[in-house]
C-alpha cells in the first residue's frame, strides 16, 4: 500500500463505509465521541487509581542526566493511527463520483494541557485533568488521482490550436 494519505478537510464530503453513509463532519463527531467515551467514561480506564497516578507521574517527569542536569517534560501525549478501513469518498467539489480507497484516523491526546501543568494527584480527590484531543481523518485512493485537468479544458485548448492553423 502506498503512503498517499491526505487529510479530509471538507466537512460536507461523503464517506460510504459498508452500507452506511456519513458526512466527514458527522463521522468526525462519532470518532471524537468514541475517543472521549473511552478516555473519560470507561470504568476500567478512568476509575483505576493507577491511571491517575500515571497522570501525576508523567506530568512531573524529569530526565536527570548524570545527577547534574534536569530536563523537564513540556508535553505528555499519546498519538495513535488506526488501522485502515475500506471505504468510498464522494468529494462534492470534484464531480468525479465515488472514489474507492482507505480511511485512517490519526488522533493525539495531550494528557496535560497548559492549564494543568504541575498537576499533582491527590488520592482524596477523584478529579484529574481533562485531556485535549486532536483528531484527523485521512484518505488514500486505491488508484492514483489524476491531475485536475478536465476534458472541457482540453477541448478548449484543441479549439484554440485549430484557430491558429
Amino acid at each position: 500500500m502506498t503512503d498517499n494519505f491526505y487529510p479530509l478537510t471538507c466537512d460536507d464530503d461523503l464517506l460510504l463505509i459498508d452500507k452506511d453513509t456519513f458526512t466527514v463532519a458527522r463521522f468526525k463527531e462519532f470518532v471524537m465521541y468514541s475517543l472521549k467515551d473511552k478516555i473519560y467514561n470507561d470504568r476500567s480506564f478512568s476509575s483505576d487509581p493507577r491511571f491517575k497516578i500515571l497522570f501525576n507521574t508523567l506530568n512531573n517527569y524529569n530526565y536527570i542526566i548524570d545527577d547534574k542536569v534536569t530536563i523537564k517534560l513540556t508535553q505528555s501525549c499519546w498519538s495513535n493511527v488506526s488501522e485502515f478501513v475500506e471505504c468510498k469518498l464522494f468529494r462534492l467539489t470534484s464531480g468525479k463520483g465515488w472514489i474507492s480507497g482507505k480511511l485512517i484516523i490519526k488522533s493525539t491526546v495531550n494528557l496535560f494541557p497548559k492549564d494543568y501543568k504541575n498537576f499533582t494527584y491527590d488520592p482524596k480527590s477523584p478529579s484529574y485533568p481533562k485531556s485535549e484531543i486532536d483528531m484527523e481523518l485521512q484518505f488514500c485512493p486505491d488508484e492514483p488521482e489524476l491531475l485536475e485537468t478536465s476534458d472541457s479544458a482540453l477541448d478548449e485548448l484543441r479549439q484554440q490550436l485549430q484557430i491558429y492553423q
